[in-house]
């Protein structure tokens, strides 16, 4: 008679991890998990209360913790990829409405930490409007004055504000029409296509995507200031990861461009990687004082003094 072999029962801290380890999996591969990645948010919930637990009896679970900040890092980092994914299940807001998790366990408001760092990009860029207008001086004024934008211009200028609007309300959707609706205005705005592309990519449109950052792509006339220019807009959406690899392919194609640096160190303080924000943004003003970009270096040595001063000023400030 054959008797049955009985599976050794799993002790907690095997338990743990065996959570630690699924969850390593998931942060890892997180692009095209859509509602399983819902998962990932439940596996840290059981190993944060699975640490605590056993923690409060006394075992020492130092390496268990390690690894769990570490995913915990992984996962920030990684941010806007997972809200992308649970927004196939309602999004986070709709999921927290259910579940009202503790704010201690933050990685059920990841889309407020997204929102948050797109916030932060965009105030850079506002920065560089304060340059830019600080540089132009009356020559603002007289544009404004002499050569005041024609009625199709405005239009699309319109249109371009609205879907920005649309955006930052969450209707991917009605700031794509409102974008292709300027680009059958004005089919030359690169900048125009490139939203057109990102917006289409986001709801899944791949076929228009690639018909916009083609047109881009031509209009742009070089491949490295096209992907700098998408990469610009893809930090403005959230996706970080995207405008990372933008940045990087533009520097595979010309490792001496100011603005990818520039664009690369923008994405790493977005990500909270501050020595590496530093360094490329000590890149970005090196290559372009060279150059003679006298406002890209002013943007650059900025953001870096910003970067600098912010963390002295923190505890653990670098």
């Amino acid at each position: 008679m054959v008797r049955a072999i009985s599976q050794p029962k799993l002790t907690p801290a095997d338990d743990l991890r065996d959570k630690l380890q699924r969850a390593e999996r998931a942060v890892a591969n997180l692009k095209g998990m859509g509602a399983e990645a819902i998962a990932l948010l439940e596996l840290l919930d059981e190993a944060q209360d699975l640490i605590t637990r056993l923690e409060a009896k006394g075992m020492d679970l130092r390496p268990e913790r390690t690894r769990l900040v570490t995913v915990q890092n992984q996962l920030r980092s990684r941010a806007a990829v997972l809200v992308r994914e649970v927004a196939a299940a309602g999004g986070l807001a709709a999921l927290r409405q259910n579940r009202a998790p503790d704010r201690d366990r933050w990685w059920w408001y990841l889309d407020e930490l997204v929102a948050q760092r797109r916030r932060r990009l965009l105030r850079n860029g506002l920065i560089a409007g304060v340059v830019c207008l600080i540089l132009l001086g009356i020559g603002i004024v007289a544009y404004n004055r002499f050569l005041a934008p024609d009625q199709l211009t405005r239009q699309k200028m319109a249109l371009i504000s609205d879907a920005e609007v649309l955006l930052n309300q969450g209707d991917v959707a009605g700031a794509l029409e409102k974008y292709q609706a300027a680009r059958a205005l004005d089919p030359t705005d690169a900048e125009v296509l490139i939203w057109v592309g990102i917006l289409a990519q986001q709801l899944g449109q791949d076929a228009e995507a690639e018909d916009a950052f083609s047109a881009a792509r031509v209009q742009m006339g070089s491949e490295v200031g096209f992907l700098v220019a998408r990469g610009m807009a893809y930090g403005e959406a959230g996706q970080l990861d995207a405008a990372e690899s933008d940045a990087e392919a533009a520097l595979a194609l010309d490792p001496n461009s100011a603005e990818a640096h520039f664009l690369l160190g923008g994405v790493y303080e977005a990500q909270d990687r501050k020595r590496e924000a530093i360094a490329e943004l000590q890149q970005a003003a090196d290559l372009a004082r060279q150059a003679g970009n006298d406002t890209l270096y002013v943007l650059a040595t900025t953001r870096m003094a910003m970067l600098l001063q912010a963390g002295a000023a923190s505890p653990g400030g670098e």
